[in-house]
């Protein structure tokens, strides 16, 4: 686990002005990725997290699952847009945004659990094709397998998802897969009541319980089927 430096604390990130809120402490999960602000966390419930005074993360650690402990607020971290004397506009933030969340003192680990065997985590993409990752005890590696619609199963009779495909994939990609799928879980405003065409399903199989949900239409399905489909591109 590494701390931040006091110095880093002051940094002009955390500049903006603070939410009415006071900063309540925090310990969550989720990816670690770079934004043109600062570092950020994909946090496993969906939100995005700024991580105070941090402007990159470590190389090694772009793309993994780690954990960020420390203290949760709310700053405003951007501009405001403003419209010019010509009618031009400035970059920023439309006026009256929310502010951003923002973890000061942070702190953070590298996550490399996985789930406890057996699981399953399978999305059924907008298009019908199906990707499914699983894991049959602790001494066997991953697995995925992607079935493709085809022609012949498609509405149009002629749509085809491409080649079926299988591998093997590391547990810190599993694990982030997981993190992914647990993120458009919680997140507010993502599921469908039923499914119909161009919505996703993703289902999950553990010694914790079995769900399902329908993903609407939208970002956090792009994202999702973009994170699957990667597999296939390794």
């Amino acid at each position: 686990m590494k701390r931040l430096p006091a110095a880093a604390l002051t940094a002009l990130l955390l500049g903006g002005n603070a939410h009415a809120e006071p900063p309540s402490p925090v310990q969550i999960d989720g990816l670690a990725a770079d934004s043109k602000a600062s570092a950020i966390l994909l946090a496993s419930d969906g939100r995005t997290l700024h991580i105070g005074g941090l402007a990159a993360w470590p190389s090694e650690l772009v793309g993994r699952h780690v954990q960020v402990t420390g203290q949760l607020g709310f700053a405003q971290l951007f501009p405001e847009a403003a419209k010019g004397p010509d009618g031009e506009w400035s970059q920023g933030v439309a006026p009256g945004s929310a502010p951003s969340a923002v973890v000061r003192e942070a702190t953070w680990s590298l996550l490399s659990r996985s789930e406890p065997t057996p699981w399953s985590l399978s999305l059924a993409d907008g298009s019908g094709n199906l990707t499914r990752v699983w894991r049959d005890d602790d001494e066997s590696p991953p697995r995925w397998s992607y079935a493709p619609i085809t022609p012949e199963q498609s509405s149009s009779g002629t749509y085809s998802g491409g080649a079926p495909a299988s591998g093997l994939l590391n547990a810190d990609a599993a694990a982030d897969l997981w993190c992914r799928a647990r993120g458009v879980a919680s997140a507010p405003g993502v599921q469908a009541t039923t499914r119909s065409m161009g919505t996703g399903r993703l289902t999950w199989k553990s010694p914790g319980g079995d769900s399902s949900l329908n993903v609407e239409q939208g970002a956090a399905l792009i994202e999702l089927e973009a994170a699957f489909r990667a597999l296939r591109e390794r």
